[in-house]
């Protein structure tokens, strides 16, 4: 009795498929470009590595510093510090983001 030619495009458990499959990565987790060295911006402690925050700049610093300062003292009421300190975050943010689009197309 001549023997019956096999299928090469699956397996038993998964019909049609040709090799092994790649799981995607889980949404929000992307592959770093540069690798991260693990002393770099951490201490540890313990058993623990524990990261470190990042360090503003001099006068950001001395800015969110004032205003602290400023509602801490009373001269300025602490909602209003927050969401003065909220708005030159996001102000910030949108310049630096519109410098970058600028460097980028040579504007």
């Amino acid at each position: 009795m001549p023997s019956r030619p096999r299928s090469t495009t699956g397996t038993a458990n998964s019909p049609g498929k040709t090799g092994p499959s790649k799981k995607p990565s889980p949404p929000g987790q992307r592959k770093s470009r540069e690798p991260v060295q693990p002393e770099q911006n951490a201490v540890k402690l313990g058993g623990l590595r524990l990261p470190l925050p990042p360090v503003p700049a001099p006068k950001r610093a001395l800015w969110w510093g004032g205003l602290a300062a400023l509602a801490a003292v009373g001269v300025l009421e602490w909602p209003v510090a927050v969401v003065v300190g909220a708005g030159s975050y996001v102000a910030e943010r949108l310049s630096r983001e519109d410098v970058r689009k600028d460097l980028a197309t040579g504007d």
